[in-house]
């Protein structure tokens, strides 16, 4: 993985070096064309320059060597001025900028050395020079983000294969009794063939059999490559060929068009460099060798794919299940109901929570569709989507071979081997993977867990609670933990309690803004009640992503943090919901760490407490508390309570103590 990654830092440093070591007539124009597209880019100028001075260095006179040192440093002082960086996207003004000054350098070295450069070679090496900056720059790009985007950009594409083809030009014949150019020429081609297919590998095929041609001036080498490269592809496509049976196809239509129609393909230096290349081809890592075709699809699909719109359907749909809980349970017969502005708030609130389609790395798909192929599973379409707070899902559609029956494990590990990301099976996604295409939805993997323990107890000579609480997930990796106590006791205040609860967990759970989903029920509680009926408000939503939880209370009861020895309380001064619009909610956010524990109450707990100060009662309490799970707390926190109020409690009571743990 290191060598790797030193590779794909400093792989233009050695594009650099080879193309350094072109001359032509005395010019250079692809060299200058490569600092341009680096500074650009902003990929490793430095080191792109020094590497391209040192190949000229190897081929060039001095003179030559001080003009490329002078005009190529130029350049890069002139791409970096910081007003030109905000323009540098204008094909017309980089390819303005560069043959200018190309053609200045190349007029300034004539005038005081005359003779040494013809005018019209300076000005051809300056339109060269312009035009490949630009198709230099896609092709750096293209190498750098995501080289498999190739197969669906045909800039892009033609950008890599003329980087690929300077490179070429700059490789030494022969090193030491070994046949260099013509190894790596013949190497690529099958390469590039197998890996990308017939469009990109034919295109490339035929450029380097040009360059291979011109080096041994035999161009005899292009239509036989051409014979070769359609036979091995055609027999692979026929046959479904794997690596090494493209292989010993390609080393067959080699050695069959030699003899038959080139034998100069067969000669000592061929014979040397077609061996060479079959067995690096075979001793390349299969990371590498995964195959980018067909099945590789454009970006701009994305955003139409039917997964994309069952989502977006089913996030309409909660929305709407979302008003109609506002409508039945709260409005009831009210004759005010929100204005048209706060519906405009709604609307922005539930867009702005939609997740947005990512495009995966052309090669991370081709990856994951490879490696689900031979463990079996063909896969029909995939489909990655983020969410506002940068988290992944990712759709795969998918179905077995030979209507076999295999793990949907399978798809979670593969995809999370190549996202890098830890990926875990959705609770709503099917299991098993059959002969019918099927979804399966994988969400990325939180890094914490929270576990509740609840304890209800009822007020005395009353059959039902006025308290009630929510404990469950919403969206992705979110735990919504909520008491509400309805004012008074019975069957009125459970009703006040149960509503307001029922409605704010399926708001949150459609992806309205926690701000506006309170708002919205204060307004319509106040309204419906008018400050006859309210409940307070106590919700935890805490992240098991990031271990941050978002504290939110409407005259609820103090919340007790406890970390070690240390002990927060969280207290509240504003009013409940529902006795007055526009009530203020006070709200705080935390950062948890494994083994923190947070302990929620509603009043009934403290009206049981007959001591003057009844948060420190209860801080004292946890402190001196000798244990450290969920249920023994709670448990604690029961027998203290019903032995102070003599079991005879003056209101509902309801705890609820959770526990943060960090999943392995």
């Amino acid at each position: 993985m290191q060598g790797q990654k030193v590779f794909k830092d400093n792989w233009i440093m050695l594009v650099a070096f080879l193309v350094g070591r072109i001359n032509i007539c005395g010019i250079n124009p692809f060299i200058v064309a490569l600092i341009v597209a680096a500074c650009i880019h902003n990929k490793n100028v430095i080191g792109v320059y020094i590497s391209g001075m040192v190949g000229l260095a190897f081929v060039a006179p001095s003179t030559m060597l001080i003009k490329y040192a002078v005009m190529l440093l130029g350049l890069i002082a002139i791409f970096n001025i910081k007003s030109l960086l905000q323009i540098n996207c204008s094909r017309v003004l980089i390819c303005a900028i560069t043959f200018l000054f190309v053609v200045l350098i190349n007029y300034s070295i004539e005038y005081f050395i005359p003779g040494a450069v013809e005018a019209y070679v300076g000005v051809l090496e300056g339109i060269i020079a312009s035009m490949l900056s630009v198709v230099f720059y896609k092709g750096i790009r293209c190498l750098a983000l995501d080289y498999a985007k190739m197969c669906v950009d045909g800039a892009m594409a033609i950008g890599v294969i003329m980087l690929l083809a300077v490179s070429l030009m700059g490789l030494p014949t022969e090193l030491c009794d070994v046949v260099i150019e013509l190894t790596v020429a013949l190497f690529s081609v099958m390469f590039m063939l197998y890996k990308f297919g017939m469009g990109v590998g034919l295109t490339w095929g035929i450029v380097a059999s040009i360059v291979t041609a011109y080096s041994y001036n035999n161009f005899g080498i292009l239509s036989g490559w051409l014979i070769i490269m359609i036979t091995a592809f055609s027999l692979e496509q026929i046959c479904s060929f794997r690596r090494l049976g493209f292989m010993i196809s390609y080393l067959a239509a080699y050695y069959g068009v030699g003899i038959a129609i080139y034998p100069e393909l067969i000669n000592e230096n061929g014979q040397k460099a077609i061996i060479s290349a079959c067995v690096l081809f075979a001793l390349m890592p299969q990371v590498v060798m995964t195959k980018i075709d067909g099945r590789i699809k454009n970006d701009e699909l994305y955003g139409t794919s039917p997964e994309w719109g069952r989502l977006v359907v089913e996030r309409i749909t909660n929305l709407a299940n979302a008003c109609k809980r506002i409508e039945y349970n709260m409005a009831g017969n009210s004759t005010v109901g929100i204005r048209l502005n706060e519906i405009g708030e709604m609307i922005e609130s539930f867009t702005n929570q939609l997740d947005s389609v990512v495009p995966l790395r052309k090669t991370i798909e081709a990856n994951i569709l490879e490696e689900l192929a031979r463990k079996g599973i063909v896969v029909k379409s995939i489909l990655a989507t983020r969410n506002t707070d940068q988290r992944f899902e990712v759709f795969i559609n998918a179905r077995s071979e030979r209507r076999r029956l295999i793990s949907a494990y399978e798809i979670e590990k593969t995809a999370s081997k190549y996202m890098n990301i830890p990926m875990e099976i959705k609770d709503e996604s099917k299991r098993v993977i059959g002969g019918r295409f099927g979804m399966i939805c994988l969400k990325e993997s939180s890094r914490y867990n929270c576990k509740s323990a609840v304890r209800r107890l009822i007020k005395y000579d009353e059959e039902v609670s006025g308290d009630n609480y929510f404990i469950g997930d919403i969206l992705e990796g979110n735990k919504l933990i909520i008491i509400s106590d309805g004012m008074g006791s019975g069957h009125k205040a459970q009703s006040d309690s149960s509503n307001l609860i029922d409605t704010l967990e399926e708001l949150l759970d459609a992806g309205f803004d926690k701000d506006m989903a309170i708002k919205i029920i204060n307004s319509y509680l106040a309204e419906q009640n008018k400050g006859e009926h309210f409940s307070t408000l106590d919700m935890l939503l805490f992240d098991t992503y990031t271990g941050c939880g978002r504290i939110y209370k409407q005259g609820a009861a103090t919340t007790f943090v406890k970390r070690g020895q240390w002990i927060e309380m969280i207290k509240s001064t504003s009013l409940p919901v529902g006795v007055v619009h526009n009530a203020a909610c006070e709200k705080c956010v935390k950062k948890f760490y494994e083994g923190d524990i947070i302990i929620m109450l509603s009043d009934g707990v403290l009206d049981s407490i007959i001591v003057e100060n009844k948060d420190d009662y209860i801080n004292d309490f946890i402190q001196q508390s000798k244990y450290f799970e969920p249920e023994e707390i709670a448990d604690d926190l029961v027998d203290n309570i019903m032995a102070m109020s003599g079991r005879r409690l003056k209101d509902d009571a309801t705890i609820i103590v959770s526990k943060i743990y960090k999943r392995c």
